[in-house]
């Protein structure tokens, strides 16, 4: 969590980073093999992130952490 959103590419990551930057508001669609797994480079922090969409198969404790720290989480 403390990573925020990865990407196992530097590259890609640089591009998304002034993407999230320019958003009013940033939705993450992370599937529950996604969390707690960490890319090569962070491309925004859990402070940038609105809303995570995620499957009812998320770890709870994990959920429970960014919903926390202010981030609403839907699960689907």
């Amino acid at each position: 969590i403390r990573e925020g959103l990865t990407d196992i590419s530097v590259d890609i990551a640089a591009a998304k980073q002034p993407i999230v930057g320019m958003c009013r508001q940033v939705i993450a669609v992370v599937d529950a093999t996604k969390w707690d797994r960490v890319g090569l480079a962070s491309f925004a922090q859990i402070s940038d992130i609105d809303i995570i969409i995620t499957d009812e198969h998320a770890p709870p404790e994990l959920v429970a952490q960014v919903q926390t720290l202010g981030v609403e989480v839907v699960l689907v």
